[in-house]
């Protein structure tokens, strides 16, 4: 495992992991993850890829990011309505 000091990341990837009903409250500590990697480089994109069901609770997880203390902006950079798929990308202080 390499760790954050060790090497800057350009881009941390992450699809469907907020779906409270199956994942409970764990888009927490990814919201506290995403803002750790930008706080180490702010240079960092962060794209998070999502599904819209009943419940997930997406609106609370992008909320939580964008008042995260790293996070510049958040913005929603596709979707597929067909399919209710949203793409974000979080960007910290440069």
């Amino acid at each position: 495992l390499i760790s954050v000091q060790e090497t800057d990341f350009d881009v941390v990837l992450n699809c469907d992991c907020v779906y409270e009903p199956l994942y409970g409250d764990s888009w927490k500590l990814l919201v506290e993850c995403l803002d750790e990697l930008l706080k180490q480089n702010s240079k960092t994109i962060a794209v998070t890829s999502v599904e819209r069901r009943n419940a997930d609770q997406i609106d609370f997880f992008l909320r939580a990011l964008q008042e995260s203390p790293h996070v510049c902006t958040v913005t929603k950079a596709w979707e597929d309505v067909d399919y209710r798929i949203e793409i974000y990308v979080a960007r910290g202080f440069e």
